[in-house]
């Protein structure tokens, strides 16, 4: 018999207080942290850009950045939704609505030219589910864990502390093996 799915949880995108667009900006200091680990190729498409914290801390770094987000919260960022744009040969950094995360992720990898980062709360990792449909198919290279809890920003304004620890989730085509797991300083990142 299948489990019912948890109501109330912030983390899949049920509770009454979760934003029912899924816009949570991540803070731009656990992307530089991202950055100072990990380089992609020259272009680099965020498709879930909300008002562009992830990808104004890209092209600050000097990617060239195409932003999308089915609905964008800055200029220059393009509406589309993701699952009917296509972009080739950019790799993807994003921060996905985690209501969409399984789905979103298997586009993402499809899609990116041979790398993909993905921001995700520590308990995406478990389940059955996601196992069979992720873990065990896509290569993940790296896991980047933040160890206390972040403030992120959104429409409300600067949240309270996450109810969850968050992690960069590094796929790469070329990746053969067991991913890494790598602590970041133990920095409370907050939306700037």
């Amino acid at each position: 018999m299948a489990r019912p799915r948890v109501l109330g949880s912030i983390a899949n995108g049920t509770s009454p207080d979760r934003d029912p667009r899924d816009f949570y900006q991540t803070p731009q200091g656990f992307t530089r942290e991202l950055l100072r680990r990990e380089q992609f190729h020259s272009h680099v498409w965020e498709p879930a850009a909300g008002a562009g914290a992830i990808s104004g801390v890209l092209a600050a770094e000097g990617y060239d950045v195409f932003a999308s987000d089915i609905h964008p919260m800055a200029e220059g960022i393009t509406e589309g939704d993701f699952f009917e744009l296509a972009a080739e040969g950019w790799d993807i950094v994003t921060n996905p609505p985690f209501k969409l995360m399984a789905p979103f992720i298997e586009r993402a990898f499809e899609l990116c030219h041979r790398k993909l980062a993905v921001v995700m709360p520590l308990g995406g990792l478990g389940s059955g589910g996601r196992h069979s449909r992720l873990w065990s198919k896509l290569p993940v290279a790296r896991i980047y864990h933040a160890p206390l809890r972040q403030r992120v920003r959104s429409r409300r304004g600067l949240e309270p502390p996450s109810q969850f620890d968050h992690i960069w989730v590094v796929f790469d085509k070329q990746h053969r093996g067991d991913p890494a797991y790598r602590w970041f300083p133990a920095i409370a990142y907050e939306s700037e």
